[in-house]
C-alpha cells in the first residue's frame, strides 16, 4: 500500500468521515473513495494471504 493510500485510510478511520478525510487531505471525495476501496482491497489480500499461509 502506498503512502497516499495509508494516509486516506488512517485519516478516514480518525475522522469516521470519508468527506471530512478529503477535506483534511484536499482530495475529492470521490478519490478519497477510491483510495479507500484499493486499501481496503490489499488489506483484505494481505490477510487472505495469511491465512492461506497457516
Amino acid at each position: 500500500m502506498d503512502i497516499e493510500n495509508m494516509k486516506a485510510f488512517v485519516s478516514v478511520a480518525e475522522l469516521r468521515s470519508i468527506s471530512a478525510a478529503a477535506i483534511k487531505l484536499n482530495h475529492l471525495q470521490s478519490n478519497m473513495t477510491a483510495k479507500i476501496k484499493k486499501s481496503k482491497l490489499i488489506i483484505i489480500n494481505n490477510c487472505l494471504s495469511e491465512i492461506q499461509k497457516a
